[in-house]
């Protein structure tokens, strides 16, 4: 039978009992594609699970598959770990790696833990050039931290590459922080 999709519409095919346990791994990791695209990636991460029982190319897209569907359930840390495992190719190993120091970093942030977001984008940066998202989160992490000289210079330079409002709210709060200090 046919799982309906949800979110996403669609359905994908998880044969009669609607379970991928008796897919062979080929057709389970064209069922978590297709769980993956009707935005059901719990779903998704089990067809792909089942895909790691093959070989080869049909492992390996099971690996990144099931990598995806963590990060889209924010479990950085798993996607992490079957990266690691050794079935991905080492640009597919990179690019799961850095998505998901991009979840943690984001996650640190929220919570308030502007040293653990620094300390991430340094890892980061080893693997990935700096998004301008990321340096604003950097710059911002300077500035929660009281470290207004580094998160000038920081807002600085992107509001010298490209002037936004977001560069520009960066620079307009350090002043208000420091006139606010000499008062």
């Amino acid at each position: 039978r046919a799982a309906s999709g949800g979110g996403g519409g669609g359905s994908c095919s998880l044969g009669a009992s609607g379970s991928a346990a008796e897919l062979s791994p080929a057709q389970a990791v064209a069922a978590g594609w297709c769980l993956i695209n009707a935005k059901r990636p719990s779903e998704a991460a089990i067809a792909f699970e089942r895909g790691l029982a093959g070989s080869g190319k049909t492992a390996e897209d099971a690996a990144y598959g099931k990598s995806l569907a963590l990060l889209q359930t924010n479990d950085s840390r798993g996607a992490a770990n079957v990266a690691a495992q050794g079935q991905l190719g080492g640009k597919r190993r990179q690019e799961i790696g850095v998505m998901a120091l991009e979840q943690r970093i984001f996650a640190s942030y929220d919570k308030g833990d502007y040293q653990g977001a620094l300390s991430l984008l340094r890892q980061r940066s080893a693997h990935a050039s700096e998004t301008r998202d990321l340096t604003l989160m950097r710059g911002w992490s300077h500035y929660q931290l009281g470290q207004l000289d580094e998160a000038e210079r920081i807002f600085r330079a992107l509001d010298r590459q490209m002037s936004t409002k977001q560069s520009r709210s960066g620079l307009a709060a350090i002043e208000n922080k420091r006139t606010r200090m000499v008062y």
